[in-house]
């Protein structure tokens, strides 16, 4: 068995409504509706000998759901979120960013985006 698949901890599929998380190690099934989406976050998390990209999908009772990019279906629902949360970056955008610095934890908001006033307000404070 190779390491990867080791690191497999869901199986997971995206429809255009919702997500169903199933849990490998307990059986369990959790599941959330796109429409009950308040945030989604990206981070990373260091295994030792290399890095793991999770999102964590927040709802409105305020419980995450967190995936990995190694889980069975983790691109699915990227794309899903791509579709059917408005202006959720795509993935090729916001990963670069979220590995590039080693044992930092890189914790990105990836949704809602920001507003135009509070973008401007961060690149006044970034001194731009």
């Amino acid at each position: 068995m190779s390491i990867s698949s080791n690191l497999k901890e869901n199986r997971l599929i995206a429809t255009a409504e919702e997500v169903v998380v199933h849990r490998l190690k307990d059986a369990t099934e959790q599941r959330f509706r796109w429409s009950d989406v308040s945030r989604v976050v990206a981070y990373k998390i260091d295994l030792f000998s290399f890095d793991q990209v999770r999102i964590s999908f927040y709802t409105e009772s305020g419980k995450p759901f967190d995936v990995s990019e190694d889980d069975d279906g983790f691109r699915s629902v990227m794309t899903a979120a791509e579709t059917v949360l408005a202006r959720f970056p795509n993935l090729d955008a916001w990963k670069p960013s979220v590995v590039a610095e080693p044992f930092a934890r890189s914790k990105t908001v990836l949704w809602p985006p920001p507003s135009k006033q509070e973008a401007e307000q961060v690149g006044a404070s970034n001194g731009g």
